[in-house]
């Protein structure tokens, strides 16, 4: 960001200038260099507009590299600018991925429940309940969720008002993930839709959403078993996805 005064049409003024600042609210930076203007407000602008407010993925593959140089010389201090072009690889997602855990010994499990509920409506990509044995021998259990950056603050908010517990741990973890999309499918019951993963090897994996079963099983009598084999059948006869609604 550099640092020290420069002198501009309104007077003199400090750098980071103070249109800097405010063009780089929420985006981490770096305050080093020479007592000199090393972020102007037109280079903030392009990095508002172009870049995440995210911490990039671990797992780049670099496919271009850029440079620029400046005309004005620094001591010790190259005046260039490097720009990277990366990929993400394969296998893990953007942004940053949290665990978000908490030890419970003094709520009834019907509470525990609810509370699971109230912690995936807040953003959780997946929460679950793990029973254990805490301190004084007391049964207990741990109640644990996995959320992105950007939802964190709702999952601990929602730990904290839905359970009983006075705090949370959580820290950032790595989540590798396959492809995977969603879509209907018309079976002679009704529609269901059918979570789809593409495994290493390129071979599928379809899977018929449990809820959708279950409604269509109350309201026809059906039993789960032969709603399950309705959908394969369907799938193998090539009646899949593309004929009905899709969630990329």
């Amino acid at each position: 960001m550099g640092g020290g005064c420069v002198d501009s049409l309104h007077g003199r003024i400090p750098v980071p200038a103070p249109a800097v600042m405010k063009l780089l609210e929420g985006f981490p930076v770096r305050f080093a260099g020479p007592a000199s203007e090393l972020t102007t407000p037109t280079g903030a602008a392009v990095i508002a507009a172009l870049a995440d407010r995210n911490d990039p993925p671990d797992d780049l593959v670099i496919t271009r590299t850029g440079y620029g140089c400046g005309s004005r010389r620094f001591e010790d201090w190259p005046n260039l600018c490097r720009v990277v072009l990366c990929e993400k690889g394969s296998g893990r997602e953007n942004g940053r991925t949290f665990e978000v855990d908490a030890d419970i010994d003094d709520m009834v499990p019907e509470d525990a429940a609810l509370a699971v509920e109230k912690i995936m409506e807040s953003g959780a990509a997946d929460a679950g309940i793990m029973p254990r044995i805490m301190k004084h021998g007391r049964p207990g259990y741990t109640v644990t969720a996995v959320c992105d950056d950007e939802r964190l603050h709702d999952v601990l908010n929602a730990f904290l008002v839905h359970t009983t517990t006075i705090g949370v741990r959580y820290h950032q973890v790595q989540r590798q993930v396959l492809p995977r999309r969603q879509y209907g499918v018309a079976t002679r019951y009704g529609e269901v839709v059918v979570k789809e993963v593409t495994m290493p090897d390129g071979s599928l994996r379809r899977k018929p959403e449990s809820r959708d079963l279950e409604d269509i099983s109350r309201r026809t009598g059906v039993a789960l078993a032969e709603l399950r084999e309705e959908v394969r059948r369907v799938l193998g006869t090539g009646s899949n996805g593309d004929q009905g609604r899709e969630d990329r």
